[in-house]
């Protein structure tokens, strides 16, 4: 690490969240971890505020303060 790519402590997560008029939610996950800090898509997803919620319910591994 260090001259390429920032420590993993470093590193910043950010999400940009958008709403489409037929109720999907799209999810796009970035972060500064690329080459020289750059930012790279780590992941998308499109989903119904639904399904959103089946996923997070399906979890049972969330830290205290999360809820």
């Amino acid at each position: 690490m260090g001259l390429l790519y920032k420590e993993p402590k470093e590193v910043k997560y950010a999400v940009c969240i958008e709403t489409f008029p037929n109720g999907v939610i799209n999810l796009h996950f970035t972060s500064d971890s690329g080459k020289f800090g750059i930012d790279e898509i780590l992941a998308e997803y499109n989903l119904t505020p639904k399904r959103l919620l089946e996923i997070l319910n399906d979890r049972d591994d969330y830290k205290e303060g999360e809820l």
